[in-house]
């Protein structure tokens, strides 16, 4: 999978490189529900649960047509990801837990590149589109609690994924305005250890405009 990624990349800038037809730019922003699918390998064999976490995205787009109703997108863009879980407070005399819970929030930082391929139905004011394509994702920064410092300390800086979205250009005088949705998961393992693998994915919404 990470070896098709890879051609698909080097093909969707090839065709971006030979595109005819500049179809406008623009920038998205919105927020996400985040998490991470989280395996263990032998002798565990086992999935960590975690509680969705949430993240703001924003990116900068430019399109460009192919054919009729194929165009390509590169995008470069903001990510935050991760999860969340609760610890139980307790006390000495409650040792089971108090019914309080503290809450842990570890938050990852990336800058994403995506060369998607979308295909949009024109229409004289709206038109809806889907896009898919790989994303490289580019590890910027983390905040996450003293806890976790050990195992989040051996996280990769890099991973590929795939981005799958649907979505509306709204035409205004001479500005499109954009809603879409947009699901976004991680194809490469994100830890340095063979027998876990962690995965982020997330489900953004974002509006935008373009020019």
């Amino acid at each position: 999978m990470k070896n098709l990624l890879v051609i698909f990349f080097i093909c969707a800038f090839n065709l971006l490189c030979n595109a005819q037809v500049f179809d406008g730019y623009g920038i998205k922003a919105g927020w996400g529900i985040t998490n991470y699918d989280w395996q263990y390998g032998a002798p565990i064999n086992g999935k960590l649960i975690w509680d969705n976490n949430s993240g703001f995205s924003i990116r900068a787009f430019t399109d460009f047509s192919l054919y009729r109703y194929i165009g390509m997108e590169a995008e470069i863009g903001y990510a935050q990801k991760g999860a969340k879980y609760k610890i139980p407070f307790t006390t000495n005399s409650q040792p089971d837990g108090t019914g309080e819970y503290v809450d842990i929030n570890n938050r990852l930082n990336y800058l994403s590149f995506s060369a998607v391929g979308k295909f949009k139905y024109d229409m004289s004011l709206i038109s809806p589109y889907i896009i898919i394509g790989p994303q490289y994702n580019y590890l910027l920064s983390k905040q996450v609690s003293s806890l976790d410092k050990i195992v989040y300390n051996k996280f990769k800086n890099s991973s590929l994924g795939i981005v799958l979205g649907a979505g509306l250009e709204i035409k205004v005088l001479s500005v499109d305005f954009i809603a879409e949705y947009l699901y976004a998961r991680d194809v490469t393992n994100n830890y340095n250890q063979s027998n876990i693998e962690i995965k982020n994915y997330s489900h953004t919404f974002l509006i935008g405009i373009k020019i």
